[in-house]
């Protein structure tokens, strides 16, 4: 018998054979990793000169020879991380449903709009990366517009688009047959100009502050967002104040009432609640620029310290495949010709003398993201794939299996994990508690402590050489006390505190006080998640309450997620970064100035090129700060777009030209291409300035704390 409650029991909702409440409609794209079986001798994958020719025929109809004996049905075909997840929540309202709740398009690359039934043969074939002109011309050539729109004349009462933005332009928008039901759109935030702003078009931004407040990876969250959504409405685990989602009516009925209104709003008050609002967040972000600078030393203060006071505190960072093109050329934006993901590019750590940051965090679900990154993290270790000689923890990754009733890991699994990739620090399984958990919230506690007690004594037993840390669960500070204490008759030495990302920094100082007293003067203590900055004087807090070490990426991100601070100093003053976006035919901005007819694209394209070099001339003291600022601001003008709050802020930074104050490897090799917003060579070079900013005021803290200690 399950020690969950029955709303974890899926397979009691089904209802008898009936219609289902309503039908839906998906459309998605195809995914670079795929299922490919062996082939024979002398066989390859089709490449896109064999599918992208000019013969007017139905791709999938065509007779391949010797590959059609290895076609596999769309939708078994992919196995990208999105395509995952979304198929899991398809599944899921088919079983409860029946299998007609739901009809699964796929817009595939090489064969245009197809079933999820369909088999198609081995292929390699993309839209990412290409021109729009070529995407558009090899949509029309394939018939994906044409196909889409059949589809809008057919009866549904609800449509969700997952799809990528060049994706997105290969389906024409908007459909010359209007759509009688709502279009979801879950799309990135540059896309938004691409979906029309009229019904029956609706919406749903999902950008990278969606994917660190969910912890999910940005490639695969619009899928894992509809499979919390399906989850949901097959089986709420929680209360929230929607009538559509509460536990007294049946899943019948609750997804009847959302698709007689399928919102944005609606789709995610459903999944919001698993959002954790303790990480950064774009609202979160701009509220930073008035905050206090970081590390506020406290005076009058007579704070109780923990018996580890003397150990030191550590900062790690958590991966998030932040890697840049060591040879991009920043004069004419061109990466290096043939660049190998993973193998050509670097870190942070890469590039400065040394690293900024005491160690690094991966994921278990980060680390098996993609055949490929897996692949080659088994074959190197985890310390030569991330070029790292200093300590790396590992943890399952519990928010990314956060629905499940159990974690899909058993503990000789996880050990033998950490123990072949060469682990330094290994995180027991735990599972998360945060309110939205509560009904199960003793369940998942004692899974925790049952994992942590069972990882210990196997580590022992196989001679492991890595450190375990166990994880402490809870919902209160007496829970999280208990945890601890147990964790330390056990025999750990280092333990940790988990599912605190979303707390609000009293409730977590109340923790940490009543933790304290358990620790001894050897034990380490991590948080997981928590880095708090927002009066100055967290960290100081935490590290007096016993917290030796701390993971966050959230100065890195703000580098590209924040509206109006994206750059750091070190006497803690925060800049906006000057945005020049790229001009390109598929560009969302483009487009909508072109379609206004406020200018043509050659126009755009020459205020973007003088926009670049104003800056390179302000810079080298050859172009006054008002002309300067005109020519930056005239795009603005014409799209009167945030025209005054872009004057202000960049009228900072260039009298202040912090660029020029900072001498570390990035500002000095890059000069000002480091305070331009454009393309993720620039901004995650920023962020690595940042994080290096951040690094170094907390190692300060750090030793003022020493001195006080004296």
């Amino acid at each position: 018998m399950s020690l969950l409650s029955n709303t974890f029991a899926y397979e009691g909702v089904r209802p008898e054979l009936e219609a289902p409440p309503g039908k839906i409609l998906i459309i998605t794209s195809c995914t670079k990793d795929k299922m490919i079986p062996p082939l024979g001798p002398n066989l390859h994958q089709l490449m896109p000169d064999q599918l992208w020719d000019e013969q007017d025929d139905d791709r999938v109809t065509r007779n391949f020879g010797e590959l059609e004996k290895y076609r596999v049905p769309a939708g078994q075909l992919y196995r990208g991380r999105q395509h995952l997840q979304l198929m899991q929540g398809v599944e899921l309202l088919r079983q409860t449903f029946g299998h007609t709740v739901v009809d699964v398009k796929i817009i595939s690359a090489g064969f245009g709009l197809v079933s999820e039934e369909q088999p198609l043969p081995p292929y390699n074939a993309t839209f990412a990366d290409l021109p729009s002109s070529k995407i558009l011309a090899i949509s029309q050539r394939l018939c994906i517009p044409q196909k889409i729109n059949h589809l809008m004349s057919n009866s549904y009462d609800c449509a969700f688009f997952l799809l990528g933005d060049s994706y997105l332009l290969s389906i024409g928008l908007p459909f010359s047959q209007k759509p009688n039901f709502p279009c979801l759109f879950l799309a990135g935030p540059s896309s938004h100009k691409r979906v029309p702003r009229r019904i029956p078009y609706y919406f749903v931004r999902v950008g990278q502050d969606d994917s660190i407040a969910f912890s999910y990876n940005l490639v695969g969250l619009k899928g894992q967002l509809f499979k919390l959504f399906a989850e949901q409405v097959v089986a709420p685990l929680y209360q929230i104040p929607s009538t559509m989602l509460k536990g007294d009516i049946g899943a019948r009925e609750r997804l009847g009432d959302f698709l007689k209104a399928p919102t944005p709003q609606q789709f995610l008050s459903i999944v919001s609640p698993f959002r954790q609002s303790g990480r950064i967040s774009m609202a979160q972000s701009r509220a930073l620029a008035t905050q206090s600078p970081l590390f506020t030393n406290l005076k009058g203060h007579d704070l109780k310290r923990a018996k580890n006071y003397g150990r030191p505190m550590r900062y790690f960072i958590p991966d998030w495949e932040d890697l840049v093109d060591p040879g991009y050329d920043f004069m004419t934006d061109t990466g290096t010709k043939g660049k190998v993901k993973y193998r050509d590019e670097v870190y942070a750590h890469q590039i400065y003398k040394e690293p900024n940051y005491d160690g690094l965090l991966f994921s278990k679900s980060t680390v098996e993201d993609g055949e490929i990154k897996t692949k080659l993290v088994r074959e190197m270790g985890i310390h030569a794939f991330a070029r790292f000689e200093k300590p790396i923890m590992g943890d399952c990754g519990a928010f990314s299996y956060i629905t499940h009733e159990s974690p899909p890991y058993q503990t000789r699994e996880i050990l033998d994990y950490y123990q072949n990739l060469g682990f330094d620090y290994g995180v027991s399984i735990d599972h998360l508690i945060i309110p939205a958990f509560y009904p199960v919230k003793e369940y998942r506690y004692n899974l925790t402590r049952e994992n942590a007690r069972e990882f210990i004594e196997l580590h022992r037993a196989g001679g492991c050489t890595f450190t375990p840390i166990g994880v402490a669960q809870g919902w209160s500070p007496e829970t999280y006390k208990q945890a601890v204490a147990e964790l330390l008759d056990w025999g750990y030495q280092y333990v940790a505190l988990g599912g605190l990302a979303r707390a609000k920094t009293e409730e977590i100082y109340a923790i940490l006080e009543a933790v304290a007293p358990v620790l001894s003067q050897d034990t380490d203590l991590h948080l997981f998640g928590v880095a708090r900055d927002r009066e100055g004087s967290e960290m100081l807090h935490f590290r007096r309450l016993g917290v030796t070490s701390f993971d966050s990426a959230s100065y890195l991100r703000r580098a590209w997620m924040s509206a109006n601070t994206n750059y750091f100093t070190e006497d803690g003053g925060r800049y906006a970064a000057i945005r020049i976006s790229p001009v390109y035919p598929s560009s969302p901005r483009v487009r909508s100035l072109l379609a206004d007819g406020v200018a043509t694209f050659e126009q755009l394209q020459k205020l973007e090129q003088e926009a670049l070099k104003a800056v390179r001339a302000y810079d080298r003291g050859m172009l006054d700060i008002e002309t300067t600022l005109d020519v930056l601001l005239e795009i603005d003008k014409l799209e009167e777009y945030n025209y005054e709050q872009h004057k202000a802020l960049y009228r900072k930074v260039l009298e202040d030209k912090p660029w020029k104050n900072c001498s570390c490897e990035i500002c000095s090799n890059l000069g000002v291409e480091v305070i331009i917003f454009r393309g993720n060579d620039r901004n995650r070079r920023r962020g690595f300035h940042n994080t290096h900013v951040f690094y170094k005021r907390f190692r300060e803290l750090m030793k003022s704390l020493e001195t006080s200690k004296g």
